[in-house]
């Protein structure tokens, strides 16, 4: 396997988590300073807001509006300027804390949460992906995955791919035109690694981020890693 560099590029936060590539600069919230920032490829760092909650994924929609994660309020937050007002209440549906998200071209919001008490240690159970459709709508979308944490939709809107964080796993949704899963299957099962954050590159491969192995990896469909 190839290693490849790395470099420092921004230092002294607290928890950096849900970075997404946004009209071209690098967006990521950091839970414990409890705030959302984004930096361009000059490293200069903006604060976008301070957030009450702990914050989680980020995403947009197709008006162009930012919403945030608010893990353990279970909601989802619109950032308009230095405001944050409640976009979709999600207590009811999130079984615990929620965690990364991502948005459709039409403005439908997948939400992912831990399914289990992690920090206290509890066993690990299945947990649920929200579907907050364009009029509001809250739903289940799924509850046969453990752990949903990253996520992506594929150029063509036609799959949501889910990094299983717990079981190792990248699960595959195929989309009908409602956005509503179609059907879903195992994308690719990665072994010891426990995949977090992910992004597709231009060849439909998907970087992976494993905390648990301390590991950047490049997985194709089907699990051949090939960094």
């Amino acid at each position: 396997m190839q290693t490849l560099q790395t470099q420092v590029v921004v230092q002294n936060l607290a928890f950096p988590e849900g970075p997404r590539w946004h009209k071209g600069r690098l967006w990521f919230t950091d839970q414990h300073a409890r705030a959302v920032y984004a930096m361009d490829e000059e490293a200069c760092l903006e604060t976008i807001a301070h957030t009450e909650d702990l914050p989680g994924g980020l995403c947009w929609l197709p008006d162009g509006s930012t919403l945030v994660v608010y893990m353990t309020e279970r909601r989802l937050m619109r950032i308009s300027g230095s405001t944050l007002t409640q976009y979709a209440d999600l207590s009811q549906y999130a079984s615990f804390h929620c965690n990364d998200m991502v948005a459709d071209k039409q403005g439908r919001v997948y939400v992912g949460n831990f399914g289990f008490d992690l920090h206290a240690g509890a066993a690990v159970r299945n947990a649920e992906i929200i579907l907050v459709d364009t009029n509001g709508k809250v739903e289940i979308f799924s509850n046969e995955v453990v752990f949903p944490n990253g996520s992506v939709i594929t150029p063509d809107g036609q799959m949501l791919l889910v990094a299983e964080t717990f079981a190792h796993r990248i699960t595959a949704f195929q989309l009908d035109a409602r956005g509503r899963a179609h059907t879903h299957s195992e994308w690719a099962n990665l072994g010891a690694v426990t995949p977090d954050g992910i992004c597709l590159d231009a060849e439909n491969a998907l970087w992976v981020a494993s905390p648990g192995t301390r590991q950047l990896i490049r997985a194709k469909q089907g699990g051949e890693v090939n960094v």
